[in-house]
């Protein structure tokens, strides 16, 4: 979606089955390895090798491991999706402005 000169992207949070009712819980929102995996991708797509060796070192060790292991068809925190938005933005937000 575009406005005024910047973009918008819409991330819809899904729900996935519960492991206690096997229904989808609408208590925890998660986001699907998938999303993340986009993102990480975009960051390959068009990154020079220093800047995304330099972006994945400044990830907080947590995410690192996750993002490591990551499988895109399992369901992760949406707060490791906002910690590598803001590292992107940090790093090649001015690049885009």
């Amino acid at each position: 979606m575009r406005n005024a000169g910047y973009t918008f992207l819409l991330i819809e949070l899904t729900f996935p089955p519960c492991g206690v009712c096997n229904a989808a819980c609408k208590n925890i929102a998660m986001v699907q390895g998938s999303v993340i995996r986009a993102h990480l991708d975009w960051v390959v797509d068009h990154g020079s090798r220093d800047e995304i060796i330099e972006f994945f070192e400044s990830l907080p060790p947590n995410v690192r491991r996750q993002v490591s292991l990551m499988r895109p068809a399992s369901w992760y925190d949406p707060a490791m999706l906002d910690e590598i938005d803001s590292t992107i933005v940090k790093l090649f937000g001015k690049a885009w402005r």
